[in-house]
């Protein structure tokens, strides 16, 4: 039985895209009234079901109920590979326009419960990759607060492994901002009142969602087919009239409040995953290596441990000294292994047997 499952858990691993097929199957078992629509699906999901060994779908639903029962796999895995094999779906949606909006750098704090992910970072390009950062970019894309990780100059405070917790995880990039390009502090239709210094910037942002700043934001363009449409019925010197009104901008006066971005990724995101508040931060500000300090908690099943042992090895610790024979060597980015530890202490959970 230790056998079967084994293979069981690596067959998977390595056939996530049959596993896609037998859900089909699966969820055709449940229905009793959905067939195929393509006949190629039919033919590839018999040879599926012999090269696996089986003889029935409604054998391959249970041994797929039962894998996703024991975590073997998740639903998610099943989506992202699903995904995968109809890119089109993912390609239908409309693409939204970044270009319209300024960008600001911010960080984010968040918790999240890692009991269920595979760790903070995220494997790219991986079919079975369970991470929180993947979840975390799903919903940034989604709320089109990015367009991807590739433009958002994405900088992390620090990883958790599987299974492991955060409750103030900390991360730094660039999103997109409520105010519209060429946004300004005054009417510049006003004379001397339009300059560069004008121009709303980064910093000219408000510092929260809560608070309205009165702004002359550039009035959007009417939708080209409905130009198009009105310049056939003018006359020649009338359209080059209104093609001189279009090509100069029309600023509205309005107040505007930032986004809730706390709020919008709330929305989307598991609710394992908890985005607590976001503070705008300098250009050159590393959500890594801006870092000042962390704080770790360790959770053991007491047992048999020896805490007098873990408490005078926990004293060594104490001060500053050089880690680099316990860590990850990236010389490449990182010179300095020494590292300070500002204090250490074993707590007894209240309320714990002391046996």
């Amino acid at each position: 039985f230790v056998c079967a499952c084994l293979f069981l858990r690596w067959h998977c691993h390595t056939s996530i895209k049959y596993l896609v097929h037998l859900r089909r199957i699966y969820h055709s078992t449940n229905t009793h009234k959905r067939k195929m629509s393509n006949p190629k699906d039919q033919d590839t999901a018999t040879s599926i079901l012999k090269m696996m060994g089986l003889n029935s779908s409604h054998e391959a639903a249970l041994i797929l109920h039962s894998l996703l029962s024991q975590n073997v796999i998740s639903s998610s895995q099943i989506q992202n590979a699903k995904s995968q094999l109809n890119p089109k779906t993912k390609n239908s949606q409309p693409r939204y326009n970044h270009d319209r909006y300024m960008t600001r750098h911010i960080a984010l704090r968040f918790h999240y419960d890692g009991s269920t992910y595979s760790g903070l970072a995220q494997n790219v390009n991986s079919p079975i990759d369970n991470s929180v950062e993947k979840a975390l970019f799903a919903a940034l894309e989604k709320t089109c607060l990015i367009e991807n990780r590739e433009s958002c100059k994405y900088s992390r405070s620090g990883r958790t492994d599987r299974g492991v917790s955060a409750f103030g995880q900390v991360v730094a990039l660039m999103v997109k901002s409520a105010f519209p390009v060429g946004t300004s502090k005054t009417n510049p239709k006003e004379k001397g009142a339009f300059s560069g210094e004008a121009m709303m910037q980064q910093r000219d942002l408000p510092k929260n969602h809560l608070d309205a700043i009165k702004c002359w934001v550039p009035e959007r363009a009417k939708k080209k087919n409905a130009i198009k449409m009105a310049k056939h019925s003018l006359h020649p010197q009338q359209q080059q009239q209104q093609q001189e009104q279009e090509e100069s901008t029309t600023f509205v006066e309005k107040e505007l409040k930032e986004r809730d971005f706390a709020q919008m990724l709330n929305s989307v995101l598991p609710n394992n995953i908890r985005v607590l508040g976001w503070s705008p931060v300098s250009n050159e500000f590393s959500a890594r290596f801006s870092t000042e300090s962390r704080t770790y908690r360790y959770f053991f099943v007491r047992r048999d441990l020896d805490l007098d042992a873990m408490k005078k090895g926990l004293s060594y610790m104490v001060g500053t000294h050089d880690f680099r024979n316990l860590c990850k060597m990236n010389c490449e980015e990182v010179d300095n292994f020494q590292r300070k530890i500002n204090y250490a202490k074993i707590v007894i959970a209240r309320n714990s047997k002391e046996c």
